[in-house]
């Protein structure tokens, strides 16, 4: 994965994907870049067994390069048996449409609904921003797999759901501050988190018979959060682990299932049924891999 880093981190780059295919190409004639170091390729990704990332360009893209570039590529070639992505596949060699949404894209889908959710009961938009129109740089798979990588994506992850939510939403239906007692018996004033916040709107409004996926939902949120603190406080030395990659897609599951689920939650408000909800969105036609 890793043979896209200096494409996607050299801003004089266009990089694109949404996590199936991808293109690269140069911004402008003047970036400053050898003959030699300019690309325009396209891209995708594939699997092996233990769903593993790569990526896969077709020959005749690749032998268009300069020998510098195809290089470059050539000594990250692996020799491994792997299995372009269904929906790549699909359109890149058979011509037709993709079907699924990537996870990536689906997370992001969902606040934009959730945000119109909120319109429709005549609320503030829940999260400050849906990201639909500007993907985050980074908001991807790893493209290098070490826990540096890892604790920016938590960070960057964590910008987009936590703090992302906006208080505004919740009007005054829920304190946003409350009285803590300290050691010295003397009462102080703290304000509430975000994701508290949430929780107590919520359960205030919701009562399902079933309540595990809001407990699962928020202790997502909380996951993420305490993730994203722990390397904050506690500086570790960097590692190089195809773990990391694994253990970044569930962490990435399991965001997407908590905002689908709020989501779900959210379209029981009175109001809510005007949304229509895009047709991947529902029937959950999303890939996690």
């Amino acid at each position: 994965m890793h043979v896209l880093e200096p494409y996607r981190n050299d801003p004089r780059f266009s990089y694109q994907t949404n996590d199936i295919s991808g293109q690269i190409s140069v911004k402008s004639v003047g970036s400053g870049l050898k003959e030699s170091e300019e690309v325009y390729l396209r891209f995708g990704f594939c699997y092996d067994d233990d769903d593993n990332r790569y990526v896969a360009a077709f020959r005749w893209d690749l032998f268009k390069l300069s020998p510098e570039a195809q290089q470059m590529w050539r000594i990250r070639e692996v020799n491994e048996i792997t299995y372009l992505h269904p929906d790549y596949f699909r359109n890149a060699i058979m011509g037709d449409f993709a079907r699924h949404y990537s996870m990536y894209e689906a997370f992001r889908l969902e606040l934009r609904t959730i945000n119109q959710i909120s319109a429709a009961i005549s609320r503030p938009n829940l999260f400050r921003h849906d990201y639909v129109e500007n993907r985050p740089r980074g908001f991807e798979a790893l493209l290098r797999p070490t826990l540096k990588e890892f604790n920016d994506f938590i960070c960057l992850l964590d910008s987009m759901m936590s703090d992302n939510i906006n208080l505004k939403f919740f009007q005054n239906d829920v304190p946003l501050e409350r009285d803590v007692e300290r050691k010295d018996g003397k009462v102080q004033v703290e304000r509430k988190g975000s994701i508290q916040v949430l929780q107590e709107w919520i359960e205030a409004r919701f009562r399902p018979k079933d309540k595990a996926l809001m407990e699962e939902m928020f202790a997502t949120f909380r996951k993420i959060r305490s993730l994203r603190n722990k390397p904050s406080h506690a500086p570790t030395d960097d590692e190089f682990s195809i773990k990391i990659a694994a253990e970044q897609r569930e962490l990435m599951k399991s965001a997407y299932g908590a905002v689908r689920s709020l989501r779900l939650v959210l379209a029981n408000h009175p109001g809510a049924e005007a949304v229509d909800v895009n047709e991947q969105l529902a029937d959950g036609q999303i890939w996690t891999i």
